[in-house]
């Protein structure tokens, strides 16, 4: 029986999505998409639920997809799999729920993705954002640049994209990346402070043009989406650069 890296807690009208994945950096895979998906097709129809809560076990948020495993997929499965991570991003953007991503640790391409398609983002001071694999010549799949970009702009998204840079969580709070950066001892209460302010505030019927608010330039997002593709089909059997990307991942924790 395989290993669900997925866990989920259901406490009232809050449902708690967590990354368990420690040996691997919450290293986005197959399997690991596809429970994370189940999960939140569940919880998007669930009337009890109104958060939806995304966090990690550890102190490392996720590092982004697991490439060294991508090395084995498929030519239908490494399709299957970039067109599931799109769906989880859309569906965490515009479900009827509100969705907190609450941020322990590091978050890179794919991992950052999930973060900036929920609609509050907290996180610890010293946690670590950027897109790190665009300097080996990876692109980053789940839309996670149109984000970026709707998120902070172009001018703040250009220095992640084309100068590499990587922030902590006060600078990404400047930048308009997060909502909240605050003392890692203060995550918890901060989180639960926010998610309580949420519920007593929320009116349910602004929920209704979530879904009309939170949408791409389609054009665009077609566009990006057929070069990233294209980008990880020719690089995913590239074993030089994979190679130098996993040596990367391990100069930042053990992988």
């Amino acid at each position: 029986m395989k290993k669900d890296y997925i866990r989920l807690i259901k406490k009232k009208e809050v449902a708690t999505i967590i990354l368990n994945k420690p040996d691997r950096l919450n290293l986005i895979d197959y399997e690991l998409l596809n429970s994370f998906y189940e999960k939140l097709i569940k919880l998007d129809k669930d009337d009890n639920i109104r958060i939806i809560l995304l966090k990690s076990a550890q102190e490392f948020f996720s590092a982004g997809v697991d490439w060294r495993k991508l090395q084995g997929y498929s030519l239908q499965t490494t399709k299957d799999f970039f067109n599931l991570g799109n769906k989880c991003i859309n569906l965490l953007m515009q479900t009827n729920k509100i969705t907190v991503s609450q941020i322990n640790g590091n978050a890179y391409g794919e991992g950052l993705a999930l973060i900036l398609a929920c609609d509050f983002k907290i996180a610890s001071e010293p946690a670590l954002f950027g897109l790190p694999q665009i300097a080996y010549a990876f692109i980053p799949i789940f839309n996670a640049i149109p984000l970026l970009i709707t998120l902070i702009g172009e001018t703040y998204a250009n220095e992640f994209i084309y100068a590499g840079e990587i922030v902590n969580g006060l600078r990404a709070e400047q930048i308009g990346l997060i909502n909240t950066a605050v003392p890692p001892e203060n995550l918890e209460t901060e989180t639960e402070r926010l998610i309580n302010n949420i519920l007593s505030n929320q009116n349910p019927k602004i929920l209704r043009y979530k879904s009309i608010l939170k949408k791409f330039d389609p054009i665009k997002q077609a566009l990006m989406e057929k070069v990233s593709l294209d980008n990880l089909l020719k690089l995913q059997k590239d074993k030089k650069k994979l190679k130098n990307f996993n040596l990367f991942l391990k100069s930042k924790c053990k992988v």
